[in-house]
């Protein structure tokens, strides 16, 4: 384990936890039980994933009422303000949390894709040049993981 598991990502962890489960020996209550959290904690990400696009989804018809409802209301009525300011902090953090887990999955290829790259062609100048760009690449790709979860939908 290279980091703590407070810094670790929701599938590493999951990963992690699998792997200590299935070399416990002897197979015990304690293992069933850890592989039971496990499966339980996995479908609650997946369905919390799921709950998000949801949301997203719901929230662009939201904007579009709103909008419509600018057009067709009388005159000094604001009940579309009403409508844009709905506020849903917690499914724009889980997108930016989405879309930060997709960066970070772009620099872990970039990093296997590099790896690949020195074991096939060591020597040859024009990969040199690929993995040294691969390798840059995976970590703009990580900074930038970074300021999505820092900033959010300000970037």
């Amino acid at each position: 384990m290279n980091m703590s598991l407070h810094d670790m990502p929701i599938e590493e962890l999951i990963r992690t936890a699998r792997s200590y489960a299935t070399s416990m020996t002897p197979i015990t209550t304690y293992t069933e039980i850890m592989h039971e959290l496990i499966n339980r904690i996995d479908a609650l990400r997946v369905r919390g994933k799921v709950l998000v696009n949801e949301n997203a989804a719901i929230k662009c018809m939201n904007d579009c009422l709103a909008e419509e409802l600018r057009g067709h209301q009388p005159a000094g009525a604001e009940m579309h303000l009403i409508w844009q300011k709905c506020e849903t902090p917690l499914t724009d953090e889980a997108i930016t949390a989405i879309r930060a887990e997709g960066v970070e999955m772009f620099a872990e290829y970039c990093q296997k894709r590099r790896g690949e790259m020195m074991k096939t062609r060591p020597n040859e100048a024009a990969s040199n040049e690929a993995i040294t760009a691969t390798r840059r690449a995976g970590e703009f790709a990580l900074y930038f993981a970074t300021q999505l979860r820092q900033r959010g939908d300000s970037l």
